[in-house]
């Protein structure tokens, strides 16, 4: 039953945050090929951009059933909140560096917004308004 996972969203979402803060501490984070986007403990390597990916699943999950079906059609109630937490995990990924594992962030936000009733208009307006950002990104 997938109500039982609901109640751990929150915690997931906040523990994946904060790992992906902590690879940026020089005695937690560990470089590898120019890239800083492993924690190291003991014996033990992860990349916490992967528990992120399934945090951000289950947070979009959650955060989408959970909103009314007027809620998914305004961008401030339905949009924003999912958005928000998207882009904090994309910059923290996106500056390990992780392009590839950034763009699938940014993939699996818009496959769940769609699938969750966002008005296409608006996911049409994010990728529009994501041009530009993506291009300053990139230079």
């Amino acid at each position: 039953d997938y109500h039982y996972y609901k109640k751990f969203t929150l915690p997931i979402l906040i523990l994946s945050i904060a790992l992906l803060s902590m690879v940026y501490i020089p005695s937690i984070g560990r470089v590898a090929g120019g890239a800083r986007r492993w924690i190291k403990i003991g014996f033990f390597s992860f990349q916490p951009s992967e528990i992120a990916k399934f945090a951000l699943i289950l947070y979009m999950a959650e955060s989408l059933t959970r909103k009314q079906v007027k809620d998914i059609k305004t961008f401030i109630r339905g949009v924003l909140p999912p958005l928000i937490i998207m882009l904090v995990m994309f910059l923290l990924i996106l500056n390990e560096p992780d392009f590839s594992t950034s763009l699938i962030i940014l993939g699996i936000s818009f496959i769940m917004l769609f699938i969750g009733g966002t008005r296409v208009i608006q996911l049409y307006a994010l990728i529009v308004a994501a041009i530009p950002l993506g291009i300053l990104i990139l230079s």
